[in-house]
């Protein structure tokens, strides 16, 4: 569960989506993606990319391997919130930062994920440190049209739900 990057300086209720798509990653994400052997997963609010997938949008039409392709995305994507749960668990300060100055906000955040990762390569043990994050809430509405979804994107994520059929 170690954090491989961050953005930081949003605003705690800025949308997710709104974030990546003015990250770095979003800016690399063609190329970091292995050209499609590897990818990121995110929720229906995200666009559809071949670096990043997200679950079919049910519709009340969803094949049993899309339906099973949605949870299994679903279960991936607990590992992520689980994270966070366990940073802000261990690093409690992070849920009410008492600061004005965004640079040293910043700053706070960027070294408690540091030293969280530190505490992961070290083998400390994280249960204790499990709190439930109740900023991780499922988006109401996505944030981004059909339109913008990527068709490769969209023929890789057909392709590995019909894949599931066989397992």
């Amino acid at each position: 569960m170690e954090i491989i990057d961050i953005s930081v300086g949003w605003p705690g209720r800025v949308h997710d989506a709104k974030v990546l798509r003015n990250s770095t990653v979003w800016e690399d994400g063609d190329r970091i993606s292995g050209y499609g052997r590897f990818h990121l997963i995110g929720d229906g609010a995200y666009p559809l990319k071949i670096w990043l997938l997200t679950p079919f949008r049910d519709n009340g039409h969803l094949t049993a391997e899309q339906k099973k392709f949605n949870k299994s995305l679903s279960s991936k994507r607990q590992v992520i919130e689980r994270s966070f749960g366990l940073l802000k668990g261990r690093f409690r300060r992070l849920k009410h930062i008492n600061m004005i100055d965004i640079k040293e906000i910043c700053n706070v955040v960027c070294t408690a994920v540091v030293f969280h990762n530190t505490c992961i390569s070290n083998g400390e043990n994280l249960e204790e440190f499990m709190e439930e994050d109740d900023d991780l809430m499922p988006p109401i509405y996505p944030l981004f049209e059909q339109q913008e979804q990527n068709a490769e994107g969209a023929l890789k994520r057909f392709n590995m739900a019909n894949r599931l059929r066989f397992r």
